[in-house]
């Protein structure tokens, strides 16, 4: 009599001890992993941030060229509603689910620093970083508040704003102060700092 080969085949798959030695080894391979996944998110911020905010000098230093007529940059909240106005200060652009903040491009007639009616708004960028934040340095210490954050980008030829932006992953702490040191502080390595300098005539350069 034949035996039954069915019943003395090795059964497939694993044993429940194989499983929870492949489940521990996964939970202690992500654990390892998280915190260099999360820093590699917020450099990630950082990279984009500074990249929208140079794409956008460009692009208002190109519609100042074509209209003939200088463009306005400047730090924004209400972006998308009707309550959208400028703000003095870049590094109070942190979004939230009900706050949406980023910066405007537009043709200031009346030089009051606002979008007035009349006044054409060439692009509104929204800014959804969640871990970056950015500093404006004018080169214009005389510069009154409300003024300080707007930056003007002129026709070719013609002498426009200079200064350095700031970008930085705004998690992992704040940037040395600027405005009263004597030079410029060296770039925060452990804040992932990107620096975006535009010069009084436009040019741009980055230094990370």
């Amino acid at each position: 009599m034949k035996k039954n080969k069915a019943l003395h085949k090795k059964a497939d798959g694993f044993t429940l001890i194989e499983l929870i030695i492949v489940v521990a080894i996964l939970g202690i391979t992500m654990a390892m992993a998280s915190p260099y996944y999360q820093d590699m998110i917020e450099r990630q911020d950082v990279s984009k941030l500074s990249y929208q905010l140079r794409s956008s000098i460009g692009l208002g230093q190109q519609t100042a060229y074509v209209s003939g007529r200088p463009v306005t940059l400047c730090p924004a909240t209400g972006i998308g509603t009707a309550d959208v106005a400028c703000v003095d200060d870049w590094n109070t652009l942190v979004p939230t689910d009900d706050r949406q903040v980023g910066w405007l491009l537009f043709h200031d007639i009346d030089g009051n620093h606002q979008v007035d009616a009349g006044e054409s708004v060439y692009k509104a960028i929204t800014y959804q970083n969640k871990y970056a934040g950015i500093v404006w340095r004018d080169d214009d210490a005389g510069k009154l508040d409300g003024e300080k954050g707007r930056i003007l980008l002129p026709p070719r030829g013609s002498v426009g704003s200079s200064g350095t932006f700031r970008v930085y992953n705004r998690v992992a702490g704040s940037l040395p102060d600027w405005e009263n040191a004597a030079s410029a502080p060296a770039l925060s390595v452990s804040l992932d700092e990107v620096r975006v300098t535009l010069s009084s005539l436009g040019k741009v350069d980055t230094t990370e």
